[in-house]
């Protein structure tokens, strides 16, 4: 099975989103045990910031892709690499 170049081109994007997301669901958790809440308080507000960070994540991610990919596109035109004549044998 192959991927279609569109859909491997959203995994870095993703891959930023997923990570910032579990990284501020832990942080959620820890600040809401350090604050003495209840369990149930806790698990909900580190979804809902869980959440929320993703789509974050998933923007920066997004952007910072288009940023990278620009400049390789830009780097590629300024410096073409040259073709080589094949010698006849």
């Amino acid at each position: 099975m192959t991927r279609s170049s569109k859909e491997c081109s959203t995994i870095p994007a993703r891959v930023i989103a997923t990570c910032f997301a579990l990284l501020s669901f832990a942080a959620a958790i820890v600040v809401g045990i350090g604050a003495g809440n209840s369990t149930s308080t806790i698990l909900f507000r580190s979804i809902c910031v869980m959440i929320v960070c993703w789509f974050i994540g998933r923007l920066v991610g997004a952007v910072a892709q288009w940023a990278i990919l620009d400049h390789i596109k830009q780097y590629k035109e300024q410096h073409p690499i040259p073709e080589e004549p094949v010698p006849d044998t």
